[in-house]
């Protein structure tokens, strides 16, 4: 039987454990959690698996303890059964977080509460399991890599004895009720639907949609280190990524909100809040994710009897307020599970996307919490937490970068759905643009002092920002980069005023460098970037029947305006280590003046130099330079040495 894992939405603060842990929470203290435990027990867990439930059309993942103390319950019980929701099965995987997490071998205490069904859960969500030492004299709720919970006493693993809850489970025996829905009397000890459970990696259920490429079978998400994560934005599930294929077609994501219940008490609001969460995601520039909203006023609830954190991928993308499906263990006072948010995927992959392959998302879902008017009745709270749920629907994880939207704790207050950078770094790498360089395209052969086009297309935006994007182009066929034009607007053309040095192997692109550096592993520090297919070619300046500076020949160079761009060739004399340049007026050389002065006696050996205008008219001439000495520039036309400078950068030879 395949493992599964979850991923739970805001409880007040965000949380990450498991293959898509990512939840937000309000601390909630062992007292509270133990006060509405129905049963509290001892065991080992036996067995962790997925299953479908053909009669419901659920998916749920199942966990088997043996018990070996009932600490609040009744005697003799032996072992029992609880369901969690999320799950795998026949290619297809849901993944959401808050949920605790098992693993078979594993010494618990479990503190557990009923469903309406009767079926046993984890009270509190991942609040309510402990895992006991090997002498099992104590039990550690582990909350680390669950974000910086709201009112968490601090970062340690919590650590008590287990007398002390054993005496909790002897002296606090009430069981807290929502207000309004039927009281959560009894249990069972197995869930009623488990003698027609289908196991992951049995047979398909009739009706299953897209079992993936590799024909369905276990698709089992193993749980993901407890360690605090140093990276930046990553995806939510790293072992079996998932994104929404549609982005790259250009197809927004439409999103139905059913407003009943909403702790806003204002419907209209309510959907205007999770409207701005959406514009959120979809105004990245960088990005091709757009979400938009469908139907404000839909009722799920009254055409799905089971909640989409079950139901076998019900195809619809849905918020809901008020925890409908009781999917969220009940708030005690401000603490508890704020939301609980996630994805359906596939089995299929596609094409990997700057280096990652990804399976297919199909449809998404956030549930908020019942209850919860003391954190989510400000509007800005709710349109953050709505911003962070779909941010995991979107396949994004957390971010360990402070200003995040997806860093694993609640900002409340006023922050409202706005991203920081490493959000719109994770949208841009995950659902990147395709920019294509038409022009230069190569093979063509430009002269150093032209302007020429530089062309680019890109796919169409979703938000009403294009963004920006920088130009560099690389000497050497691609292996090195310069700056060309930074944070230039994505307009499709710019003007190039060519003043590099002759060569035959450039290149040009049109890259968007991502916001924060550097770019976490696996992702390219530019996750969009369109090159030139080919090199091009630039060359010097045609200079006609005047000395190009080759075989020891001065260049003179007539130059009126702009900035100038020399190039000359080497003089071949293995001796020279520098070059000098002079300037000189033209039209007193013409009258038979020589009075060039040097401009710098450092150019260097790569044969080029920029320099600003010299005036109305102006000439150059070019040295080479052997350590203190400046070598002989050759006769002129009339048969005379240039005559020597006022000013000289060495001794003439």
């Amino acid at each position: 039987m395949g493992r599964t894992c979850k991923i739970f939405v805001l409880v007040a603060v965000l949380l990450c454990n498991t293959a898509a842990l990512a939840a937000l929470s309000v601390y909630m203290p062992h007292e509270a959690v133990a006060e509405r435990a129905a049963l509290i027990v001892e065991g080992s867990v036996v067995e962790v698996a997925s299953g479908f439930d053909p009669l419901s059309g659920t998916v749920a993942t199942y966990i088997t303890l043996d018990v070996t103390a009932v600490h609040r319950g009744p005697g003799g019980l032996e072992r029992v059964i609880l369901r969690e929701p999320g799950g795998s099965f026949a290619g297809l995987a849901n993944v959401l977080d808050a949920v605790p997490v098992y693993t078979a071998g594993e010494k618990v205490v479990a503190l557990l509460e009923p469903t309406p069904d009767g079926a046993l859960r984890t009270a509190g969500m991942f609040f309510g399991k402990y895992t006991l030492s090997a002498d099992r004299r104590i039990a550690r709720r582990d909350l680390d890599g669950r974000g910086l919970i709201l009112g968490r006493p601090g970062p340690e693993p919590e650590a008590v004895p287990t007398a002390d809850l054993e005496a909790l489970a002897a002296g606090r025996r009430s069981l807290q009720r929502r207000p309004g829905r039927a009281a959560l009397r009894s249990w069972t000890p197995a869930p009623p639907e488990m003698d027609r459970v289908v196991w992951d990696g049995d047979a398909v259920p009739s009706g299953a949609v897209e079992t993936g490429a590799a024909g369905g079978g276990i698709v089992g998400l193993a749980p993901e280190s407890a360690t605090p994560r140093t990276s930046r934005f990553i995806t939510l599930s790293p072992g079996s990524p998932a994104r929404w294929f549609q982005a790259d077609d250009g197809i927004a994501l439409t999103v139905d909100v059913e407003p009943g219940g909403n702790p806003l008490s204002d419907d209209a609001a309510a959907v205007a809040e999770m409207e701005r969460a959406m514009a959120a995601w979809t105004s990245v520039p960088e990005s091709r994710i757009a979400l938009q909203l469908g139907n404000g006023n839909a009722d799920f609830t009254g055409s799905h009897f089971n909640s989409p954190a079950d139901t076998y991928y019900s195809g619809t993308n849905v918020i809901l307020f008020d925890d409908p499906y009781n999917d969220i263990s009940d708030p005690s006072g401000c603490s508890g599970v704020l939301a609980i948010g996630g994805y359906w995927r596939s089995g299929a992959t596609g094409d990997p996307v700057n280096g990652v392959t990804y399976n297919r998302a199909l449809a998404m879902y956030v549930i908020f919490s019942n209850d919860f008017q003391c954190f989510l009745g400000n509007p800005d709270n709710l349109a953050e937490v709505a911003t962070h749920e779909l941010g995991h629907a979107l396949g994004f994880g957390h971010s360990t970068t402070p200003d995040a939207i997806m860093r694993s704790s609640a900002y409340g207050g006023s922050r409202g759905p706005r991203l920081g950078d490493d959000d719109m770094d994770a949208a841009h790498c995950i659902y990147p643009h395709t920019l294509s360089l038409t022009s230069p395209s190569g093979g063509e052969t430009f002269t150093a002092g032209e302007t020429r086009a530089v062309n680019w297309s890109a796919t169409p935006e979703a938000g009403p920002d294009a963004g920006e994007l920088d130009l560099e182009f690389s000497a050497d066929g691609g292996v090195t980069w310069q700056p060309l034009a930074d944070s230039t607007a994505n307009d499709g053309h710019y003007d190039w005023n060519i003043d590099v040095a002759p060569g035959a192997q450039y290149r040009m692109r049109a890259v968007r460098h991502n916001r924060v550096s550097p770019t976490p592993s696996p992702w390219p520090g530019a996750c969009s970037t369109g090159v030139s297919p080919a090199v091009f070619t630039v060359q010097a300046i045609a200079l006609g029947g005047v000395p190009d500076g080759s075989n020891g020949q001065p260049l003179i160079l007539g130059k009126a305006g702009s900035d100038l761009s020399l190039t000359w060739g080497d003089t071949g004399n293995p001796a020279v280590d520098d070059y000098a340049i002079y300037r000189g007026d033209l039209d007193a050389l013409l009258s038979g003046t020589w009075n060039h002065l040097p401009v710098t006696c450092t150019a260097g050996t790569d044969l080029y130099e920029q320099l600003p205008a010299g005036g109305v008219s102006s000439f150059y001439l070019v040295a080479p330079l052997s350590g203190t000495t400046e070598g002989n520039l050759g006769n002129g036309s009339d048969g005379q040495v240039r005559p020597a400078s006022a000013s000289s950068c060495g001794t003439l030879e």
